[in-house]
């Protein structure tokens, strides 16, 4: 009787095909692990992967996991807040570059291997220096010019306020808030009753500043590695392509 399941001549063929195509696979996923630039839009998912199966890339003190916010926005209403209302000298006043930036000037301290750490500028914390020299300078204040990492002299450049404005300027341009800010009645200075708008009051879509703060404190004590952190930004999972 004639076997009908001999195997046929292109069943080898066929197993060199599907190793050729497998190792292929293997070894195109660990190029794009190890460097997010090939394929940039593929970023997020490779930054999910990382996490899968490198945890400890994320991790910080107590080698606990910290992974991004839960939610990219969350809805915040504008008050007033004293202490960046007062003047110099006023009870409130404070000293804005202790109440808003970290201990080392808001740079994330980032572990590159091989031994070297350097200080990360982060934009939140570099747009609020900015204002807080401009603040100091409008209230005849002593202030620091530059952005620099600790240690770094001050340069001296009276008009770096001027690179100031234009940083903050595009800053604001870039987050484009369109929240809508609802006229109410005001008094002027003239004594007279019109509609006039504050910018208080009104429901904001914010990002979690709080988490960031605290990564980039969380990292003075313990530098964050760099493959842990996205291809642009500090959480991976805002890492973009580049257009």
């Amino acid at each position: 009787m004639e076997n009908k399941f001999k195997p046929t001549t292109s069943s080898p063929l066929r197993f060199i095909l599907y190793t050729i195509f497998l190792s292929t696979a293997i070894i195109s996923t660990f190029l794009l692990l190890a460097h997010k630039e090939l394929l940039p839009f593929l970023a997020p998912v490779q930054n999910l992967i990382v996490y899968q199966i490198c945890p400890e890339a994320h991790m910080h003190t107590n080698g606990a996991p910290q992974p991004p916010p839960a939610s990219e926005f969350h809805p915040k209403i504008f008050t007033p807040i004293p202490a960046l209302e007062a003047a110099l000298g006023d009870p409130e006043d404070v000293d804005w570059d202790e109440y808003l930036l970290t201990p080392n000037g808001g740079f994330i301290m980032v572990d590159e291997g091989e031994g070297v750490t350097k200080g990360y500028g982060v934009t939140m914390f570099h747009q609020l220096h900015c204002l807080g020299m401009i603040r100091t300078m409008l209230l005849g204040g002593p202030m620091n010019h530059d952005h620099e990492v600790q240690g770094a002299e001050w340069s001296k450049n009276p008009l770096h306020f001027l690179h100031c404005l234009d940083y903050i300027a595009q800053g604001i341009i870039c987050t484009a808030d369109d929240t809508l800010e609802v006229p109410k009645p005001t008094t002027n200075a003239m004594g007279k009753v019109v509609d006039g708008i504050d910018g208080m009051g009104h429901e904001h879509q914010c990002r979690n500043a709080s988490a960031l703060r605290e990564k980039v404190l969380l990292s003075e004590s313990k530098p964050v590695w760099r493959a842990a952190l996205g291809r642009t930004s500090v959480f991976s999972h805002r890492a973009i392509p580049v257009t």
